[in-house]
């Protein structure tokens, strides 16, 4: 009687709305089972039951509500959405939007770091941690829709046929994670019924061939392979992860790199033609050891040769990690120029045979005597027993200054070659061939590329203008050139000439802008005086290029490398036959008979580079460039995002194909899934009841559920939900 009137005061508090719900649901429904909505306040008293006694309770408790009350509007509302969202796949549609869009989220992070150094969090957070906080996320959105689907075929699949009881504990252990689910892939189908025939090959090959009952198992097991394809997702996503060494250009911290726009030997005397010990240090290193340029592989890149700065390393920079590029800037220099004047060579006549001697004309612009010669020549000084021998001279240079300043405005100094190849006893079968090159130095702006890395100074040379001599002011030997552009940056900007003085301005000649303005014999401008910036105007002044060119032509006033008969000669050297002796100038001319126009070209290229570091280290107005600091930067392998990107497309063709079969199947009601209570509310016949006893093991049931074969059904006497044990025949 007590238990009566507890059930009448539970009743009392149900609505008619609820109750009529309840007996309409119950019409409704086909022989499908279906289990009640327990999450509802009368959710225990409209649950079926096999006994009679109970169900007559349940009728008194009915009949005995006296009045409805009205529930709460919200309370009701919120009851629908919660309802709606337990019998329906919108949870499982939320979670994979979820994930969806934090793979979104982790293709943007990625994108926006590819290429860059480490980023510097808070806390030390680093992008590792971040990726792997988003593949948790996005492992645990898919893991919802799998485990949720798998345990939903679980109820499908009891009810459209008999299956053996232990698919409900394969599916469901599936569903809870990777062990379970990678059993279940190799999970064979089992009739639940003995036989000594039906072998485990033949068991395994009716599971493998493609039959139609088995397309739902190969469904549920795709389901079960994503489960273990999202387990091993975090390897994949830290794999696109790649870090390599880079360089980013420091915000605050510059760099410089000399360079200069004018130029005057730092000595007092220099209108005498003294030079400064500095740059007479600057001659004497580029014509017996100039530095040797090397690029390494940026030859290739660049296609440097001829416009590599050979004397990069004694160029003076600031450049505090020793990794930086400089903007792009023209400095004052000197050039040079070389021609192959070998059809010039005259070979002397009547010569005897085998001791031909080989000579070049006179240069006419040259104030001292230039035919120079090579061959054998008789020896002008007696051995010792008085015979007369041959003198062979091999290689005869000679530097001079071609014509006076007024004349040849470009030149500082010339140098002379005429090589006669390398040494050899003169007869009549060997065939020679002698060379000439007739090489200038002038004055020049360049324009220089500039980048350092790990400390090596590297230097292309990408424009030359030769520079005229300062019109309207030649007594004191000074060049000037007026450039209409100059670089900024990696740009040039136009220089405006101005009619008028004024700050920053320098009075010029027509004549000297950009070189193209013929200059007359009296080197008075033509035209009316123009204004130009500064920082357009290059200066030679106070006789600088005449003072280089004359330490030059001193050093190099008469390079021969010859050879001499055996003997102690009267100044007590001993020479030897075969022996070239030279200056070490000459000799490195020479090149050991190697020489050729190439080898004489590089050997005047180096000198005029190793000459503008010197000018260019006089400058104050250095150019600029930026700073590279070394990091660890991101690069990211995409290819390896292609496993995450494959399994959310596999996710979502599962999620469909299930939500479709779901609906056509008219089981939405049953969307029982992973619930453990739709489990307690579903009953076994007796026929399997009897097969279990509370004392059995849990291997005692498992063996049972092997052989048992069952369907989920609607009981026909009271709605519940029934396991009917079946023949294997369904």
């Amino acid at each position: 009687m007590n238990h009566q009137v507890a059930v009448t005061h539970r009743s009392a508090r149900l609505g008619e709305d609820s109750i009529h719900e309840d007996n309409e649901r119950r019409l409704s429904q086909s022989r499908m089972p279906s289990v009640p909505n327990i999450n509802q306040d009368s959710s225990e008293d409209a649950l079926p039951s096999s006994d009679p006694l109970v169900d007559s309770e349940r009728n008194e408790k009915v009949a005995s509500v006296p009045t409805i009350l009205n529930p709460d509007k919200r309370n009701s509302l919120l009851r629908t959405v919660q309802r709606f969202w337990r019998h329906s796949w919108v949870p499982e549609i939320v979670s994979y939007v979820l994930a969806s869009v934090t793979f979104t989220g982790l293709v943007i992070l990625l994108h926006l770091y590819q290429g860059k150094r480490l980023p510097e969090w808070p806390l030390g957070i680093t992008i590792n941690a971040m990726v792997s906080i988003l593949t948790l996320v996005i492992k645990a959105g898919l893991a919802l829709v799998l485990s949720e689907g798998l345990s939903q075929l679980k109820w499908q699949f009891f009810m459209v046929k008999d299956r053996v009881l232990m698919d409900m504990e394969d599916f469901d252990s599936a569903s809870r994670g990777p062990w379970g689910s990678f059993q279940f892939l190799f999970k064979v189908e089992n009739d639940g019924r003995k036989s000594e025939t039906k072998r485990a090959w033949l068991r395994f090959m009716t599971w493998v061939l493609p039959r139609s009952h088995n397309l739902a198992i190969y469904f549920a097991k795709s389901a079960a392979l994503l489960t273990l394809l999202v387990f091993i997702l975090d390897p994949f996503t830290q794999q696109v992860l790649q870090f390599e060494y880079c360089s980013f250009i420091h915000p605050t911290i510059k760099a410089d790199i000399t360079r200069t726009n004018s130029y005057i030997l730092d000595n007092t005397n220099v209108l005498g033609g003294a030079i400064d010990l500095r740059m007479a240090v600057a001659i004497n290193t580029g014509l017996n050891n100039p530095p040797r340029a090397d690029y390494g592989v940026y030859r290739e890149e660049h296609q440097v040769a001829a416009n590599a700065n050979a004397a990069a390393s004694l160029v003076e920079t600031t450049c505090e990690t020793g990794n930086c590029t400089f903007d792009l800037f023209s400095t004052l220099a000197m050039c040079h120029t070389c021609d192959d004047i070998t059809t010039l060579i005259i070979k002397l006549p009547d010569t005897p045979p085998g001791k031909d001697i080989f000579t070049l004309p006179q240069d006419p612009q040259a104030a001292i005597a230039t035919n120079i010669s090579v061959g054998a020549f008789p020896s002008l000084t007696d051995d010792e027993d008085g015979n007369n021998g041959t003198d062979w001279r091999y290689f005869h240079a000679l530097a001079y200054k071609r014509g006076k300043l007024l004349d040849q405005a470009r030149n500082v100094f010339s140098l002379l070659t005429l090589n006669l190849g390398p040494f050899y006893y003169f007869n009549e079968s060997v065939a020679i061939s002698p060379s000439a090159v007739l090489c200038t130095i002038s004055p020049c702006v360049r324009t220089y590329s500039s980048f350092m890395v790990n400390g090596t100074l590297r230097e292309l040379e990408i424009k030359r203008v030769l520079m005229p001599v300062l019109v309207g002011n030649v007594t004191d030997g000074s060049y000037q050139l007026v450039t209409s552009s100059i670089p900024n940056g990696t740009g040039w900007i136009d220089c405006e000439a101005h009619s008028e003085p004024g700050p920053g301005l320098v009075k010029v000649a027509a004549e000297n802008v950009d070189n193209t303005v013929p200059i007359n014999s009296t080197h008075e401008s033509q035209f009316p005086p123009i204004f130009y910036p500064e920082q357009c105007v290059w200066t030679y002044g106070m006789r600088s290029p005449s003072a280089i060119g004359a330490e030059a032509i001193r050093q190099m006033q008469n390079l021969q490398v010859a050879s001499f008969p055996t003997a102690i000669y009267p100044d007590g050297v001993i020479r030897l036959e075969g022996v070239p002796e030279g200056t070490l100038t000459s000799t490195n001319l020479w090149r050991l008979g190697d020489a050729s126009f190439n080898t004489t070209d590089k050997f005047m290229s180096d000198f005029a580079d190793t000459i503008t570091a010197r000018i260019r280290a006089a400058g104050s107005d250095p150019g600029t460039g930026q700073v590279h600091v070394s990091a660890t930067c991101i690069r990211v392998n995409w290819a390896w995002l292609s496993f995450l990107a494959t399994t959310m497309a596999l996710t979502l063709l599962f999620l469909a194909v299930l939500i479709i079969v779901h609906a056509s199947e008219g089981t939405a009601k049953q969307n029982w899934k992973s619930s453990s209570l739709a489990v307690l509310f579903c009953s076994v016949d007796d026929r399997i009841r009897r097969s279990t006893t509370a004392r059995q093991s849990r291997d005692d049931i498992f063996e049972v559920a092997r052989v048992t074969r069952a369907r989920l059904v609607e009981n026909d006497n009271d709605g519940t939900a029934t396991f009917v044990s079946g023949d294997g025949s369904g």
